[in-house]
């Protein structure tokens, strides 16, 4: 029997162990105006905003408690595709050559949170910068 925290089953995590990543049930912020709309996403996009730390947070509780032994990496995958870089991909290629650093990306943080994984991809350089909100919250 499935735990109700769960809507979804749709992928696999990149933990290697076989588990499945499910979308969890995440809360509903209802029926908005486009005025409201507009205010709502002028606070998403200021990253400290309250408002967009107490919604990323909920949607990542409701996140682990749908998929327990995930990892902040499934969490982006299903959330935030774009910071998601898979193995071998061009979005790999690009950042490498964007990025005005030259130091080797390791595969844990600073902070303990698994950035690259062998064979399934890596965080893109956002998520992987230490002061990254998601970094906190998780």
């Amino acid at each position: 029997m499935e735990p109700e925290t769960r809507l979804l089953k749709i992928d696999e995590s990149i933990t290697g162990d076989d588990s499945l990543i499910y979308i969890p049930y995440v809360q509903s912020i209802g029926l908005i105006s486009e005025d409201m709309l507009v205010e709502q996403q002028h606070a998403m996009e200021e990253e400290n905003s309250s408002q967009h730390h107490s919604h990323l947070k909920a949607d990542i509780e409701a996140f682990k408690a749908a998929n327990p032994g995930c990892v902040m990496a499934d969490f982006v995958r299903w959330y935030s595709p774009a910071d998601w870089l898979s193995e071998n991909s061009t979005d790999i290629a690009r950042e490498d050559a964007s990025s005005q650093n030259e130091e080797e990306i390791s595969e844990i943080g600073s902070d303990g949170i698994q950035d690259v994984f062998p064979g399934f991809g890596r965080l893109s350089a956002r998520m992987r910068a230490p002061s990254n909100t998601w970094r906190e919250i998780w």
